[in-house]
């Protein structure tokens, strides 16, 4: 007897496919996801002498730096929040951002052999990269957490708010990451010039200073760059320091969704030869 079964065929071809097909392509490959997921969780901690206690370094160290510099000599506002756990916020949320951009915009240069070789979403390869940033987040958020305690620091309500915060912030991270991959994977310039932004953006935003300080005239174009209701909204949610205004949130909204639109398209156009220039 014999059985006839039924193949699927995917045609591959440079121009781009419809953008329902690309949801259920991608949808499709959640298994590879998860796989590149745990392999890249697996070689950021691999050979490391202290592992786990490196991400704790990473925020705390420079958090007691800000500590001291800023709020025990500068003596700078803090939202009414201790500046430690002020500044460590801060430091923690962005290094979510900047860990998943960072992450992500290295990943096709990273795996460009696997590209070269088989056929498979390529969007993939920066969602997994950069998502394994959410692990150091956590760990740095338990730190905030046991130093609340310490410092009888209470949580309120508002902290139910944490989740929706943080996916935004990622999803802001991995719609700037992905944009960066495809453009590193072209012009290795990228290499060079997203770390240094990225230096350049943690003292452009409301990380180690609170936006007490800064002129009203300021606040709203200040607040163009989607990163500072994020933070502003982190503390609320975390420290019980004052919320965003909604033109805070409305600006950055409006300009992080550009940023994630325009992140989408520069991917979508700048991958549809990769496998031939990386």
């Amino acid at each position: 007897m014999i059985r006839s079964t039924s193949l699927a065929h995917h045609r591959i071809s440079p121009e781009p496919a419809p953008i329902r097909e690309r949801i259920g392509e991608l949808l499709g490959a959640r298994d590879l996801f998860m796989i590149l997921l745990g392999r890249e969780l697996r070689v950021r901690y691999k050979q490391t002498a202290l592992g786990v206690v490196w991400v704790l370094l990473q925020p705390l160290v420079p958090a007691i730096i800000f500590a001291v510099v800023f709020g025990s000599f500068a003596r700078l506002p803090s939202a009414g929040a201790p500046y430690l756990l002020f500044a460590l916020s801060g430091l923690v949320l962005y290094g979510l951002f900047s860990t998943a951009v960072s992450r992500a915009g290295t990943s096709l240069v990273r795996d460009g052999g696997l590209i070269s070789k088989v056929y498979f979403p390529r969007v993939v390869l920066p969602l997994a990269s950069g998502s394994a940033g959410v692990v150091d987040f956590l760990v740095g958020l338990a730190v905030i957490l046991v130093l609340m305690v310490a410092l009888g620091q209470a949580l309120t309500v508002a902290v139910i708010a944490i989740p929706l915060i943080v996916g935004l912030t990622l999803t802001l991270a991995l719609g700037l990451g992905i944009a960066i991959s495809a453009l590193s994977a072209n012009y290795r310039d990228f290499g060079y010039v997203v770390p240094f932004v990225l230096q350049l953006l943690l003292y452009g935003s409301p990380v180690a200073y609170s936006m007490e300080i800064l002129p009203s005239s300021f606040a709203n174009a200040y607040a163009l760059n989607p990163l500072v209701p994020l933070i502003e909204a982190f503390r609320w949610a975390l420290l019980g320091t004052p919320a965003p205004t909604a033109g805070q949130i409305l600006l950055g909204s409006v300009s992080g969704a550009v940023m994630i639109v325009a992140g989408i398209l520069v991917f979508s156009r700048a991958t549809r030869d990769i496998a031939d220039v990386i």
